[in-house]
Parts: C-alpha cells; structure tokens; sequence
C-alpha cells in the first residue's frame, strides 16, 4: 500500500488539512489546463481543416471563373455581342479575389508552388482573353483558330495544374482530418487520466489523513481507557507535532498527575481511615473512663439529695447533677457520632411501633417545652403502621429532631408532629415549629456535624448530624423545607414494615431482631433482668429498648438458663441476690450490673459492676452502653 508522508511544514491539522484540499486543487487546475491545451490544438485542428476546405472551394471556384471567362470570350466572339463579355469580365474578378483567397490560405510548399503557376497561367490566359476580345472584329479566320487553339492548350493546362492542386488540398485535408481525430482521442485520454490521477490522489491523501488521525483518536481513548483503570500511559510514537499530539501530551501528563493526585488522596485516605479508626478505638476505650464518674457523680448527687433539706445546698447538688448529665449526654453524642463516621454503630433491623415511640418521645421533651411555654401537638400520630429499624434510635432521632423544634421556637408558640398517610413502602412524619427558619446559606451545612446556626442556644451541633446519620443507617431519610410563614419542617422518612399488625409494648420477642450490617458491635443482644422492683424492671426495659437490647424479665426463683435464648448476654439483678446462683462460668454473661451500693469488682472470670439504687435511667443507659462498647472493641463480636 502506497504510504505517504507529510511534508515538514504540515506543523498542524490546520496545515495539513490546508494540503490536503489545495493538492486536489492543484491537480484539477493541472487538468483543467490540459483540457484547454486539448481544446486548443482540437481548435486549430478545426481551423487547419476549414481553411483547406476553403481553399479547396477556391481553387473550386477559380476553375469555375476560367472556364465562365472563356465561354464568355468564345459568345462575344461568335456573335459580337458585348453582352457576353460582362460573365467574362465578373469571372476575372472573381479569379483574382480567388486567387488573393488562395493565397492567404495555403501554407503548403507544394501547394505554393502550384498556386505560383496557376496564378502565372491565369494571368496569361485571361491577358490572351483580352486580346481576344479586342481583337477578334480584326483577325482572320486562321489567325483566331491559332489564338483559340493556344487558348485552349493554356487552359488544359490550367485544368491539369488545377486538378493538381484539388488532389494535393484534399490529400492535405483528410491529412488534418486525421490529425483532428487523433487531437480529440489524445485529448480525452489526456482528461481522463488526469481525473483519474486527481481522484487516486485526493483518494490516498484523504485515506491516509483520515488513517491517521483515527489511530491517533483511538490512541487517546485507549489512554482515557488506561487512566479509568489506572494503567500506565503511553505516547503515540513518531507523531508529527500538531494539536492531537498537544493533546496526547496533555493526556499523558494530566494523567500522570491525576495518579499522583490519586496516590497521594489514597495515602490521605488510609491516614484519615487510621484517625477515624484511631479516634473510634480512643473514644470507646476511653468513654468508660469518662462515663464511671459522670454516673458516680449523677448517682452519688441523687443520693446527696435526698439527705440534704438546705435549698441552697440542693440547688448546688441540683447544678451538679444537670452538669454531670449535660456531660455525660455530649460525651454518648460524641461517641454516636464517631461510630457513625467510622460505619460501626450497633443497630438491629426490626419491627418498631411507631405510635410508642411517638408517645415515649412526647413524654420526654414534655418538660423541657412545658418550662419555655411551648404547646406539643400530634396530627394522625394514632395507629401509625410499624416501621423496620432500631426501635431505641428511631426514638433517639424523634427526641432530637423534636428537642430542635423546641429549642428554636419562640415561648408561647407551638410544635406540631403530623404523620403522612403511609404509602407502600414508607411512613413519614413532619416536625414543624414556629421558629424563625433556617436561612438558604446555611441549609447545606444543617446536618454536618458541629454546624450551629445560633451560637447563642446551648450544644455543639451533633443532634441533626447523628439523627441524619441514624436515619441513613437504617434506610430512612431526614431532610428540612422551610415551612409556611418562614418556619422550619423536618421530615423523617422510615421503611414501613411488612408486618400488618400494630404491634404493642411486650410482644417485641415476636418479631426478633435482625443484624443490618455485619459490624463489630452489630450483636443481638439479651439482657435478663432478675428482679421483683416492677419500677425498677420498668426503668431497665425502657432503657433496653433504647439501645435495641431484648429483655427477658425473671423472679428470683426462676433459673437463669430458663431465660437464655441468645448470646451475648448480661445479667441486671438487685444486689441481694446471691452471686452462687450465677451460671457456670462455661456460659457466663458478659457482665453483671448490680442495683445496690459498693463498687464495681470482679469475681475472677465475670465482671460485676454496681450502681446505686436511685440512680437515673441515662446512668444505666450509659453503663450498658459500655459493656457493649467494650464487648465489641475486645474482638468478640
């Protein structure tokens, strides 16, 4: 195959395009050119031809005049009558004119020579004419027989030369002729192959073009190929220096950027995992440090006030107490949080009565809107169909999100909880307040953590975070439009369960819970409580189904392994009953936690740890999210 090469000033497509189109140009110039050389020598083909036709017609014609002169001659003669001198006197001028004619015409040597000696005889014969006519009352009969005898031998001469001349010119005629034929047959192969070398040429210049620049395209998808899976580069060998290889170029260096880019966000990536993952280990193990004083101080404070009647002193003790909760409340949010970020939050997938949970979370901010005057409102709350997630974090994203509305609502105003008919696959339910909305420049940092719109109102921005966060992790969906009259509307969306029944306080053992995700502290948990306080049995199974733990209630003359159904487990019993009774430490609990008043201890090969008596729900909640948070970092789960 032909290959073709382009010229050191093709320095760009633009040139080269530029050569492309001005070469067929150029070759159709070149044949338009031969083509009017054709047309021209076919030209004069043409004239050679009509002038030897015309020359033939002369000496055609000059025939004709001799032979009307002399008959002329010959009547005026025989009858002296002067009329017939006049053909003989238009037929003179008519050879002369013929002659002039010939004369012009004729560029053959021969032809010259002949047309000389015709024009000499003609000159004589029509001199003898003359003479003849003048003559012709005065000579004797013998006298014109000698002239008229002379006469005529002059004029066969004339007739040979003339018939001479006639052969010659149609010789010379069908001469031309042929000549014409071959400058037409010459012409048009002469055309054709140049169309044909300007086609073939143009053909080869644009397949070659076109070549080109397809395996240089296909060259650089191969790399935009290679930089999707991370594959070494190449650049096109021996590419003239034009645009593609500008881009190729481009190409290669942009891509080998992108991977130092890429190289360098995965190192930045394992660092932030590590941190993260550092951050996680360091928050869980050290929330036990920090969460055993904060509830030795909730739980002591409580006690100290009971015994302390000055209200000075109770306000002190009642000051601590809510400090230590605040605490202990921001530090199990900062926990939350880190093991959402991290993708380690515990969470069961199960069948969550929504109306109770609803209920539970009205109960709990009751106070809170009670004492700022902020009326709580519930619009087709009754009845809700279940919903599929963690029944104590649906809770937990109920009381923040309904904690937020109180928060920023003005006194005197009102919040509304109103439930959406459930569709078939989700149930939502929309917090509306009557606070001053949230401004257009701050929504897109609404739920990331630490974001505050008003730094005036207590917290640190984790609420709204970690209930979206919760949200997402159980297949549902927090999202904010601004309300009616500039206030704030936040909209849970949760997963309808497929269980048709409502389900009540009791029956949750009905429905067991369901691992979501294989985590490290994603454990189906039991919890037995041994106990014959009904308040106190109440408090820790409210407290339970806030974490997602299942209870299991027993006297104290049930045996434990009677209640156990699952692992891990962990026993919450009265300080009274006899640590004889515990199972064999071949299945043990995981922990104890003991209502009574001492310290925590260890029996050798089984934790126990003792709260007091009066101590506060978030006090329990907190201790038996340790255990589980120690549980899950120790590499059992």
């Amino acid at each position: 195959m032909l290959q073709m090469r382009w010229p050191p000033w093709g320095g760009n497509l633009g040139q080269r395009s530029l050569l492309l189109t001005l070469v067929p140009l150029v070759l159709a110039a070149a044949t338009a050119g031969i083509l009017l050389y054709v047309l021209s020598l076919t030209r004069q083909a043409d004239d050679e031809v009509q002038r030897g036709l015309r020359a033939l017609g002369q000496i055609h014609a000059v025939h004709a005049a001799l032979a009307e002169a002399a008959s002329g001659v010959r009547g005026f003669i025989i009858t002296h009558d002067e009329t017939f001198l006049r053909p003989y006197e238009r037929a003179e001028q008519q050879l002369r004119e013929a002659l002039q004619h010939l004369e012009r015409d004729i560029d053959d040597p021969v032809q010259r020579e002949q047309l000389a000696d015709i024009s000499r005889l003609v000159e004589v014969k029509l001199s003898n004419l003359a003479i003849l006519a003048a003559l012709s009352r005065e000579l004797s009969g013998g006298q014109m027989l000698a002239y008229s005898r002379d006469n005529k031998e002059l004029l066969d001469r004339l007739r040979r030369r003339i018939a001479l001349m006639e052969e010659r010119e149609n010789q010379i005629i069908t001469q031309q002729r042929q000549q014409q034929q071959r400058t037409r047959q010459i012409g048009h192969i002469a055309t054709l192959a140049a169309l044909l070398a300007t086609f073939v040429l143009a053909s080869l210049l644009s397949r070659n073009f076109a070549t080109s620049l397809i395996r240089r395209i296909r060259h650089l998808r191969d790399n935009a190929r290679r930089i999707s899976r991370r594959d070494p580069l190449q650049v096109y060998p021996g590419q003239p220096a034009d645009e593609l290889a500008e881009l190729d170029m481009l190409l290669v260096q942009t891509g080998n950027t992108l991977y130092e880019k890429l190289d360098e966000l995965e190192a930045a990536r394992h660092t932030a995992e590590q941190a993260s993952q550092s951050k996680t280990r360091f928050l869980s193990r050290t929330s036990h440090e920090l969460r055993t004083p904060l509830n030795a101080v909730i739980g002591f404070s409580t006690l100290l006030q009971k015994d302390i009647e000055q209200p000075a002193q109770r306000r002190q003790i009642e000051a601590i107490q809510h400090s230590a909760e605040h605490l202990l409340a921001l530090v199990n949010d900062l926990l939350d949080m880190s093991r959402i970020e991290a993708g380690q939050l515990t969470l069961s997938d199960e069948v969550v009565d929504l109306s109770q949970q609803i209920n539970h979370a009205l109960e709990i901010v009751q106070g809170r809107a009670a004492a700022r005057d902020i009326r709580l409102f519930r619009e087709g709350c009754d009845d809700l169909a279940p919903v599929q997630g963690d029944a104590g974090r649906v809770l937990q994203v109920l009381i923040n999100v309904l904690d937020n509305a109180v928060k920023f609502s003005p006194a005197g105003s009102s919040v509304v909880l109103r439930a959406e008919p459930p569709d078939a696959a989700h149930v939502r339910l929309h917090v509306i307040d009557e606070g001053p909305g949230i401004p257009a420049h701050f929504r897109a940092e609404l739920f990331r953590p630490f974001s505050r719109q008003d730094a005036q109102q207590e917290g640190v921005g984790l609420g709204l975070a970690i209930s979206y966060g919760l949200m997402q992790a159980m297949g549902g969906e927090l999202t904010f439009q601004p309300a009616p009259h500039g206030s704030s509307c936040f909209t849970l969306c949760l997963r309808r369960s497929s269980v048709a029944s409502k389900i009540t306080s009791g029956t949750r053992e009905a429905a067991p819970p369901k691992i979501k995700q294989p985590t490290m502290s994603a454990v189906a948990w039991q919890m037995v409580i041994r106990t014959d306080d009904d308040m106190f049995a109440m408090l820790m199974e409210t407290t339970a189904q806030r974490l997602g733990i299942r209870c299991h209630r027993i006297n104290g003359q049930t045996p434990l392994s009677a209640a156990i159904t699952s692992r891990p487990w962990l026993l919450v019993e009265d300080a009274h009953d006899s640590v004889h009774s515990l199972p064999s430490p071949d299945a043990p609990p995981v922990c104890v936690l003991r209502r009574g008043t001492g310290e925590s201890t260890d029996l050798g090969w089984l934790p126990v740890r003792t709260l007091p008596g009066d101590a506060p729900a978030s006090a329990w909640r907190n201790a038996l999210q340790e255990i589980i948070d120690e549980y899950a970092t120790s590499g059992h789960a």
